[in-house]
């Protein structure tokens, strides 16, 4: 019979374990200590995930049958090597102004937190001190839909994003569900992510109405996948991947590759929500395939398309590396600049920047951006006739995008010279 409560010493910390053999999931007989045991094995991978980050837990002290509990703030007895971060709790529940954060950065915080009971390990989109260096798209299928469904509408947001220069990873939300993982620059607050992230759920929801709603009213749900746009908001959290659910059995948030989802969305592959077990197994195999969200994400983060609806304009973080870092961003105020110079034809503009050595754009990238600043509202067209040959499509600025430009370039002394190059003026 395993003692009921004794100390073991990990990388230099002392840390009590308890009832190592409570029964956390009954249905599958599956105790704290193979709880505790799976949160040691996967912490190589789930560790630099909840780096940096404030964490929530949903704590099981009887097991998932049983009363559970959310906790942001350290609880008494927390052992005075794990890491505190007080921070503003604006809106509090309990009518606290601040918070004492846990923070796990290592392996003894994360055993200690595991013996809590805390099942579930949940983390805002921005690391401490910072705005989000994460956008999540969270996709929850109101029954009869599932998750076939949510791969079918992660497969069109991944594409819908990558418009935008945007890159998407999938994981299980260890439910219903799932999410999209985006790394962002960290250079926009959550207020501009959300409000961005909302933009293309609306527009996806406007194009699949059947399938797809961008509404929290959980009337109009039924049968359809929510995109959840509002996990962006500074006050929320989401699931950790590799994070325990509290389900019959024990499922984890599990990241996937784009082939399994496509498969799963076409029936094709097995649907359903992955084991602690099989998690394990696939990270022996495949590492860490969300690896990639600890890298900063490309400056170009929130196109400037859909930040002009809600007048916020693009902060690029290097414009003086034009040379060597190409963004999305720049190419929009690039074009906006050559038609302010003087209306432009699109032909005239694609040929401009194939004749500058350092934005060199084929016609296939500038068309389809002259059509979403168009479509936005940021450029007008028309066409004129010629009387030697086809009409021509010309651009002209609207007052939204003048306005939007100029507030980039008294931001951005360096943009300026950019496009005073661009357009000829001569400027240095």
């Amino acid at each position: 019979m395993v003692k009921q409560r004794f100390a073991v010493q990990i990388e230099g910390r002392d840390v009590e374990l308890s009832n190592l053999d409570k029964v956390m999931y009954p249905a599958a007989g599956f105790t704290k200590g193979e709880v505790i045991d799976y949160y040691t094995r996967i912490a190589p991978v789930l560790l630099p995930h909840l780096k940096d980050r404030a964490l929530t837990r949903i704590r099981f002290p009887n097991g998932v049958d049983g009363a559970h509990f959310f906790e942001k703030n350290a609880p008494g007895g927390t052992p005075p090597w794990v890491r505190l971060e007080t921070l503003p709790v604006p809106g509090s529940t309990k009518a606290r102004e601040t918070i004492d954060f846990v923070v796990v950065d290592e392996l003894a915080t994360l055993v200690w937190v595991a013996n809590l009971a805390s099942l579930e390990l949940h983390t805002p989109q921005w690391r401490i001190g910072a705005d989000p260096d994460l956008m999540v798209v969270d996709l929850d299928p109101g029954a009869p839909a599932g998750l076939k469904e949510c791969c079918a509408v992660a497969v069109l947001m991944r594409d819908r994003l990558a418009d935008d220069g945007l890159t998407a990873q999938p994981k299980t939300s260890g439910k219903k569900g799932m999410q999209l993982c985006v790394p962002i620059s960290g250079t926009q607050d959550a207020e501009v992510v959300s409000g961005y992230a909302r933009r293309v759920a609306e527009e996806l929801s406007a194009q699949v109405p059947g399938s797809i709603t961008a509404k929290m009213a959980k009337a109009v749900r039924p049968g359809k996948v929510f995109i959840d746009w509002s996990q962006n908001n500074a006050a929320k959290t989401t699931v950790a991947p590799y994070s325990l659910r509290a389900q019959a059995t024990p499922t984890a948030s599990t990241p996937l590759t784009w082939d399994e989802v496509a498969e799963m969305a076409m029936g094709a592959g097995a649907v359903r929500q992955l084991t602690a077990a099989e998690v394990l197994d696939r990270v022996e195999e495949h590492g860490d395939l969300l690896a990639c969200l600890l890298e900063p994400g490309a400056a170009r983060t929130c196109s400037l398309s859909y930040l002009a609806w809600q007048g916020t304009v693009y902060r690029m973080a290097d414009v003086a590396q034009l040379s060597t870092s190409l963004r999305r961003g720049t190419l929009e105020f690039c074009v906006l600049a050559m038609v302010e110079h003087e209306d432009r034809y699109g032909t005239e503009i694609v040929r401009r920047f194939g004749e500058e050595r350092n934005l060199a754009a084929s016609e296939g990238t500038i068309y389809p951006l002259l059509s979403r600043l168009r479509r936005v509202g940021w450029l007008d067209s028309k066409w004129s006739e010629s009387p030697t040959g086809p009409p021509r499509r010309y651009y002209a600025l609207t007052d939204t995008g003048r306005s939007a430009l100029e507030h980039f370039r008294s931001e951005w002394v360096s943009f300026r010279q950019t496009v005073d190059r661009l357009v000829g003026t001569g400027g240095a």
